[in-house]
């Protein structure tokens, strides 16, 4: 039973990476206007993704390594997930340092959607707090 839990949160935790990166690329395209609850979910989603890039480790790592570790004792990944999905998916584990760009990239894109897109109405509050 703690291994199928352990299945649910790798799950949970490809299903965010795709999540966020798919809202990068609809915000990027202009599309997050038009679905504001998309927005309302994708925003807040990516800014605890990055407060939690702050701290050691990744908190759905963490959570499944200990899942599994209750029904099989010393169990550990070998390499980080990213590799071990992309080894799985195409059958080539790239290097780490591959995986923090791709991040980067993604996160510069989706701070740029985000000022291009709401700039206007940031630029509105600031005036408004100036009065």
């Amino acid at each position: 039973m703690w291994w199928f839990l352990g299945d649910i949160v790798l799950v949970v935790h490809i299903l965010l990476w795709l999540f966020l990166g798919a809202g990068v690329v609809v915000a990027v395209m202009g599309w997050m206007r038009r679905y504001r609850k998309l927005a309302l979910t994708f925003w807040p989603t990516m800014v605890v993704t990055l407060v939690s890039l702050a701290v050691p480790g990744c908190i759905l790592s963490d959570l499944e390594r200990w899942l599994r570790q209750i029904e099989v004792p010393g169990w550990s990944r070998d390499m980080s997930l990213a590799r071990t999905v992309s080894g799985t998916v195409i059958g080539y584990h790239p290097p780490d340092a591959l995986f923090t760009v791709v991040g980067v990239l993604l996160f510069s894109l989706a701070v740029y959607a985000f000022v291009r897109y709401h700039m206007r109405d940031v630029i509105t509050l600031l005036r408004r707090g100036n009065r």
